[in-house]
């Protein structure tokens, strides 16, 4: 016994002496310098999906505040009220104005993926919905190295370029600051005409498919040549790009295409609208339909002297006088990033794993007017490990339910958290006679204004989250935040027709707050949208820590993970394989009293077991020859 235990230590001996060897021997590599953390613009192609299921709601599901139970069409992922109804009976009251197909997008971007950039993120917006596409995480380590890595994605990166085909071209619509792209010169618009690297000869891109396919098969750090066809005003010139690839950094949020099957898509992530309340309907009917997929204007600016980018979209007095309402309106979407800087660069646990947003209605017109706000919550989150892992149900009153690759969450001042699975999300559309799954419930929030004081809705993953927090700031139109109501509801254009793939459905939040705006009035409330990993202190830092659910076990799980978590830090943080090898040796040798103990109890019966045997014998010879 004491010889295995000596031999097992031996050996975690040598493999710490290897790795620390091997850390000396061949360092990381140095942390790319590169400045660039400016606002950019970028034209891009992509069109956004549109939600159109076409499930529905039953009656009996459609319960509220005096019948008035807004959201009814996201329970089932039915298609959203397109502005058509008008009055209570009005079946034939008229639409606001035809929306024209929507042009190809335009993307923005703040932030950049330097290891020196002054933000955690790289963010790409689109002007249409005024909406988030993808959140990349810039946060590394020392060496430069990035600390949270996609580990789904295999190939290499030299930035999304949002490319599209145009006549025939494929061309680049985005260029990230900080990305390898935007270091080796690629500019927006330049046609991407082929790829060549050491292994692979020239390959002709001809879809922006043939570029996502080869990026694939390219492994990281390798130098890839790309010749562009750059318009220099009338004229074409061919140009050759070196651009050295490097890991793909992991995405928060992104596009989300084809993951459950073709044709399969969700939303972009924050897209609001503007509706009209009514007690006499269950729908509420949306003021503009064009609001969630149309052109924001774009507008630059700063908020305490860090750049910032307003979407900003006019509600047509004509366009609201449709559903009798007293316009014009314009909503206001403003985003904007926290700074880094030497304090707090590699504290990841600090405030920096946000987003602010601070979203501004206005009422242009001459009369009071209410008006009632959806926001729509992410989509597109990380789903690492959803086939193989079993997460654990937030709610511990729901015995016998799975969580999914993305579940709904929230926090209000009277339920400290709600959860709702995936699949019973999915379960839940599926069925005729649907409810809704509320965070903030609006028939209960009448008699309790706790229930719609909302601390955050988010949606929950194996390992990250993401959320939006209402935050208390000078220029919020109410001193305290309270919601209309908030649900959980599917993103994904339609269920899967697999079982198993029912888990990975794209679920999100549908946010609802009612607006009562004075003549020339305003209406703001700030949030920040946290996307980050499910670390302890982090989540701590932001008021979400109940976002790691331990079921039954939790007070000896915590432990060991905060053991787990020392180890780590007392070896520098190297290695979590290396604290792994501690707690081994830990508990072997808490365990040495009982296995010495059990090992001289093998010994004894060892030593007995020639008596034990004779006895045996003497007993089935006396039973043999009893007379």
């Amino acid at each position: 016994m004491q010889n295995r235990f000596s031999l097992f230590l031996s050996m975690s001996l040598v493999f710490l002496a290897v790795l620390l060897f091997s850390n000396i021997m061949f360092p990381p590599n140095p942390a790319p310098q590169n400045a660039g953390n400016q606002v950019v613009k970028q034209d891009d192609a992509a069109k956004n999906p549109k939600l159109d299921p076409d499930q529905k709601v039953s009656d009996a599901a459609k319960t509220g505040v005096d019948g008035n139970s807004v959201g009814a069409e996201l329970v089932a992922g039915s298609k959203p009220d397109d502005g058509n109804t008008g009055k209570k009976g009005d079946a034939t009251a008229a639409t606001p104005n035809e929306v024209k197909p929507p042009a190809l997008p335009k993307y923005f971007s703040l932030g950049s993926l330097t290891s020196d950039g002054a933000e955690r993120f790289l963010v790409t917006f689109s002007n249409q919905g005024g909406s988030i596409v993808r959140i990349e995480l810039n946060a590394r380590d020392k060496y430069g190295n990035y600390r949270y890595r996609d580990l789904e994605h295999f190939g290499s990166y030299i930035g999304k370029l949002q490319l599209h085909k145009n006549d025939g071209r494929v061309i680049v619509g985005a260029v990230g600051a900080g990305t390898p792209a935007a270091k080796a010169g690629l500019q927006l618009g330049d046609e991407i005409v082929s790829i060549k690297t050491d292994l692979i000869d020239y390959q002709p891109i001809v879809s922006p498919e043939d570029f996502e396919i080869l990026m694939a098969k390219i492994k990281p750090d390798e130098t890839i040549s790309v010749s562009i066809l750059r318009k220099n005003g009338e004229t074409a010139e061919n140009q050759s790009i070196d651009i050295q690839s490097t890991d793909q950094p992991l995405e928060l949020l992104r596009p989300e295409h084809d993951v459950l099957g073709p044709g399969i898509t969700s939303p972009a992530s924050l897209l609001t609208t503007l509706r009209k309340p009514d007690v006499h309907t269950i729908h509420w009917a949306e003021i503009d339909s064009a609001m969630k997929s149309g052109e924001w204007q774009i507008q630059e600016s700063q908020v305490d002297g860090i750049p910032a980018v307003d979407f900003v979209y006019d509600v047509s007095k004509e366009t609201a006088e449709k559903l009798d309402l007293k316009g014009p309106f314009q909503i206001i979407k403003r985003y904007w990033l926290p700074r880094l800087d030497d304090s707090n660069r590699f504290d990841f646990s600090s405030h920096t794993f946000h987003v602010n947003l601070q979203i501004i209605v206005k009422n242009l017109g001459d009369d009071e007017q209410s008006l009632a706000l959806q926001i729509d919550g992410p989509t597109g989150t990380p789903t690492e490990g959803w086939w193989y892992q079993n997460k654990i149900h937030g709610r511990q009153s729901a015995f016998g339910y799975l969580a999914g690759a993305r579940d709904v969450v929230g926090q209000t001042a009277a339920n400290s958290y709600a959860f709702w699975g995936g699949p019973e999300i999915v379960t839940n559309v599926q069925k005729t006679n649907a409810t809704f799954q509320y965070i903030v419930n609006p028939a209960l929030a009448i008699n309790d204004p706790k229930i719609s004081a909302l601390k955050y809705v988010g949606v929950d993953t194996q390992y990250f989250n993401v959320s939006l927090i209402p935050i208390a700031a000078d220029d919020n139109t109410n001193s305290e935040y309270h919601c209309y109501s908030a649900l959980a509801g599917v993103a994904s254009s339609t269920v899967p027709k697999e079982a198993k793939l029912r888990r990975l459905v794209d679920c999100t939040f549908y946010l609802f707050e009612k607006l009562d705006l004075k003549p020339k009035a305003v209406n703001s409330q700030r949030y920040e949208i946290f996307a980050g990993p499910k670390e302890t202190d982090l989540l701590t830092t932001y008021g979400l820590e109940d976002n790691r659910t331990f079921g039954w076990f939790a007070g000896f799980s915590k432990f060991l993970c905060w053991l787990l978590t020392f180890l780590y830090k007392a070896t520098f943080s190297l290695s979590y394989g290396l604290a792994i090898i501690l707690l081994t040796v830990i508990v072997r040798v808490l365990m040495i009293p009982l296995s010495r103990k059990a090992a001289l109890n093998a010994q004894m019966m060892q030593l007995l077991a020639p008596e034990m045997k004779a006895i045996a014998v003497f007993v089935v010879f006396c039973c043999w020859y009893e007379p």
